[in-house]
């Protein structure tokens, strides 16, 4: 079985809005944004170091898998915006006309 047999034959993808995936562009923007990390804290307890590391530790696998599920639902989004069509391609058929045409001889020619 070869990879593209779920795919109909002679069909092309095409957008109705080709335009808006150009907003794909701006998820890395997000992304990067989202990650930025804020200013310092004016006031630090050195009581809690300890149970911070162990709170990041869990809380942060987490977190990136709900934020890298968040940019691909925003993805997803976006290119549905723009309203895939699934339609007939165009192919392109050569045609040969053939004539014909009685010669002096009275025997039929065919002529290309």
């Amino acid at each position: 079985m070869r990879l593209l047999d779920w795919w109909p034959a002679n069909t092309a993808l095409t957008f109705a809005r080709p335009w808006l995936l150009l907003l794909l562009l701006a998820i890395p923007l997000l992304a990067y944004l989202r990650g930025k990390r804020g200013p310092a804290a004016a006031l630090t307890f050195s009581s809690t170091a300890t149970l911070r590391a162990i709170g990041k530790q869990s809380a942060a696998r987490v977190g990136k898998f709900l934020r890298a599920l968040i940019f691909a639902t925003i993805a997803i989004f976006v290119v549905a915006l723009a309203r895939p069509q699934l339609g007939k391609s165009l192919t392109q058929v050569e045609t040969i006309a053939l004539e014909s045409s009685p010669s002096p001889a009275g025997h039929m020619l065919l002529v290309r």
